[in-house]
């Protein structure tokens, strides 16, 4: 329909970390209209760090944007492996797009809570939440995802808003940028039973400036990343970059990944 009828369909879709292995699906999924994917990292084992690496080169081969999920705070894992994990991902996945979420337990019975959840409060595990989303939208690593979305075909002013929009939330709203719209709306009398209300005067005052601080943030780090997008569409050898996210499969040996999961520092 989409070739055929010149339908303009754009598809966001969700699939597993074994999609590859279907002959010619990412290819015509990418024909269909699919501009972006959603994935569920599994872990960091060394035979699941192949067989993510080649599905993820897969969809970028196909100029699909791709967001991945990656469950954070099992059983075990401490503050200084998830981080280490979230960089074996930044340089190893080609991963433009990560939302790190912390493991829950279900309902609120506390026998179905993790061993390991106990040692940790609330307070920390939404403290671990928001280390994992920030380390991985560094502004660095934001131009590494510029330019691999470059090398690849994927629109890099999509790119952008999308790597702008994650990054902003997390950073200075401090929440879940699934979470997030546009403006934060804020009302004086909006205060809990046992807080004093705040004065007209001292709301707006604080309400106001807090509104400008944003969005000058805002603008600098869309200037910042407008100036490097057009960077990159004027150099003629953007689409020669590469790194070891998008290195052929055919060239990372088992020994390399499983290196990869012991240091995370890797290469």
């Amino acid at each position: 329909m989409r070739e055929r009828e010149g339908l303009n369909i754009r598809l966001a879709v969700q699939v597993d970390a074994q999609c590859h292995r279907l002959p010619g699906f990412i290819e015509k999924a990418a024909r269909a209209g699919v501009q972006r994917v959603f994935v569920g990292l599994e872990n960091m084992d060394p035979q699941s760090l192949l067989s993510e690496k080649k599905m993820l080169q897969a969809w970028k081969r196909a100029g699909v944007i791709v967001f991945a999920g990656y469950v954070i705070g099992s059983p075990g894992e401490t503050r200084e492996s998830v981080l280490r994990d979230i960089r074996i991902i930044q340089k190893k996945l080609a991963v433009d797009l990560l939302e790190p979420q912390c493991l829950t337990a279900p309902g609120t019975d506390p026998e179905n809570v993790p061993t390991q959840r106990a040692a940790m409060t609330a307070e920390e595990r939404a403290q671990l939440d928001r280390e994992a989303w920030k380390e991985f939208y560094t502004l660095e690593h934001m131009e590494t995802v510029l330019r691999r979305a470059a090398a690849t075909g994927v629109p890099l002013e999509s790119m952008m808003r999308l790597l702008l929009w994650f990054h902003y939330w997390i950073v200075y709203e401090k929440i879940d940028p699934m979470q997030g719209g546009y403006l934060r709306r804020r009302y004086r009398t909006d205060r809990r039973p046992t807080m004093a209300k705040v004065g007209w005067l001292r709301f707006w005052m604080g309400y106001g400036s807090e509104l400008v601080y944003k969005h000058w943030q805002m603008a600098r780090l869309y200037l910042r990343f407008r100036r490097f997008v057009g960077k990159l569409q004027r150099d003629g050898g953007a689409k020669a970059y590469t790194d070891v996210a998008l290195t052929p499969d055919a060239e990372t040996d088992p020994g390399t990944v499983e290196t990869w999961a012991q240091t995370g520092l890797a290469g």
